[in-house]
């Protein structure tokens, strides 16, 4: 599995709203900045593990809404949601595999094996999946060719 490669823009969003986020709780899954003639939609996938509700999630959206004007490429041009990962997410990079410990995932390995299973850990680039018969198997990072929450 490659992770995803990050452009300015995000690391700029990223770096601008990470001190609220910290301070709220929250955990910054992923951001995704959709350029339209007219508009920019800034969408952010944010964890909490105590509460993602709509509530706490529109709340978060209003704090960050202000600090984002101030970004010079987003001005007063720009929409913003913010929404949980998911159930059914696609796992992007890496550290999700820590923070989604304990949930259900489907991995297709490039060999085109699929294992399912709950989250047991990621440790040296190796996840680890606890399968349904409660036997654990190993699989390194490299040898995923797709990974989800399962639910």
């Amino acid at each position: 599995m490659k992770e995803k490669i990050k452009t300015k823009k995000i690391l700029e969003i990223e770096l601008t709203i990470a001190p609220i986020l910290k301070e709220r709780g929250f955990i910054l899954i992923d951001v995704e900045v959709t350029d339209d003639s007219n508009d920019t939609l800034v969408t952010l996938y944010l964890y909490n593990a105590d509460d993602t509700s709509v509530e706490n999630l529109g709340k978060i959206n209003k704090s960050l809404y202000p600090i984002l004007e101030k970004i010079p490429f987003l001005g007063d041009r720009f929409s913003l949601e913010v929404s949980s990962p998911g159930l059914y997410r696609d796992i992007k990079s890496s550290f999700e595999f820590s923070i989604f410990k304990g949930r259900e995932i489907r991995v297709i390995c490039e060999d085109g094996i699929v294992i399912t299973g709950v989250i047991g850990g990621f440790e040296n680039n190796n996840l680890t999946v606890i399968l349904p018969t409660r036997e654990t198997i190993t699989i390194n990072f490299e040898n995923i060719k797709k990974a989800s929450l399962n639910g």
